[in-house]
């Protein structure tokens, strides 16, 4: 106990020297710090995100009085839009609703695998920004999408984007019958699809060879362009008749008008008059569209059979336009046994009448021709 005692008032004493020190220690003062705003450190992210891009020096002029910029045609439509190249463009038909109820629309329906940007452009428009080719090709691929009740229309984005109008680039099946079974290869396919647009991807069962009837690819297609129904794979350097036709099936083409430039339209009362051939311009262009895609060389060995094709194609067109008419059918009703009696005895009792006056006119008849 003595021990203990004797310890307890050094140990306090040690404590007490310890503050001492401490109060005597005179604190350095705090570093001179800058307290940026909100507005400052936007900048400062937007500048570390930003992509340079290196562009030819422009031109300043003058055009009708107002100043002008010129600029390459390279720069604008490929460097500038390198950096919109997964961006797609939402066109509600109605009402387009607020844009937040439009992001957590999207983003609860599309279940993207990286972020997505959705900002306002005008009163029925937004553009939709993605992050990688994956999601822009899922995302476009839906074609429409209904947010908060409203309809909206996908489609994709280009330098000359004009509200108004709407692009000819469409996704659309394409379907390849009888290819050889080693060529179902996404490679191969984008090579032979090539001239026609851009591969986007394989159905499930070409992807994975279980079915080996045709391959389904998913291509992205201008709708003012040709479409060769046949296309030749042959061999470099080699015997130029050595190869073999693909035939090209096109499935669910969407109709575009050339003159009011919308999709899923083709009336002649968006046509205007054309001074020279008094023929509605965006009908011709339309009939010489469709006449391009007739005239393509088919094989040697199929043009008769695409004659016959075509052939049996207007018949059946005829014939379903004669069955179309409507024809007058009749209802058949229940009766009961009390209604048709009454019935029936209505009828006797209405005959003799008719027949009384049925001999009344022709004993009249036969007066006039004796006198």
């Amino acid at each position: 106990m003595t021990r203990g005692s004797e310890k307890q008032p050094n140990n306090q004493h040690n404590v007490q020297n310890l503050n001492n020190v401490k109060q005597d220690i005179v604190p350095e003062p705090a570093p001179f710090t800058i307290v940026k705003s909100f507005a400052a450190r936007l900048r400062y992210n937007q500048s570390k995100n930003e992509i340079p891009i290196e562009l030819d020096n422009p031109i300043h002029t003058k055009r009708q009085g107002l100043p002008a910029m010129l600029i390459k045609e390279d720069d604008y439509n490929i460097k500038l839009a390198e950096s919109c190249k997964y961006t797609l463009v939402g066109k509600f038909t109605n009402t387009m609703p607020k844009v937040d109820l439009i992001r957590r629309s999207f983003i609860r329906q599309t279940q993207l695998s990286r972020g997505v940007k959705i900002a306002h452009f005008i009163s029925r428009h937004v553009f939709i920004d993605l992050d990688n080719e994956f999601d822009y090709v899922t995302v476009w691929t839906k074609q429409r999408m209904t947010i908060e009740g409203q309809l909206m229309r996908i489609q994709a984005w280009n330098p000359d984007f004009k509200p108004e109008e709407e692009t000819p680039l469409v996704p659309i099946w394409i379907a390849l019958r009888e290819l050889p079974w080693h060529c179902y290869n996404k490679v191969l396919l984008t090579a032979i699809l090539s001239y026609i647009g851009k591969v986007l991807y394989l159905d499930s069962p070409s992807s994975q060879k279980t079915r080996g009837s045709m391959a389904r690819v998913k291509v992205q297609v201008d709708l003012t362009k040709e479409r060769p129904p046949h296309v030749w794979v042959g061999f470099k350097n080699s015997d130029p008749n050595k190869g073999r036709w693909q035939k090209i099936q096109y499935e669910g083409i969407p109709d575009y008008c050339l003159y009011c430039k919308h999709q899923g339209k083709m009336d002649n009362r968006n046509d205007k008059p054309d001074e020279t051939s008094g023929q509605t311009q965006g009908k011709k262009n339309f009939i010489g569209q469709q006449q391009g895609v007739d005239n393509q060389i088919h094989p040697p060995q199929e043009q008769e059979t695409a004659d016959q094709e075509e052939l049996w194609q207007v018949q059946k067109r005829k014939q379903n336009r004669n069955q179309e008419q409507p024809t007058p059918r009749r209802a058949w009703r229940p009766v009961s046994p009390q209604h048709r009696g009454t019935k029936d005895n209505r009828q006797h009792d209405e005959t003799p009448s008719e027949t009384q006056e049925y001999n009344d006119n022709n004993n009249v008849e036969e007066g006039i021709i004796n006198k």
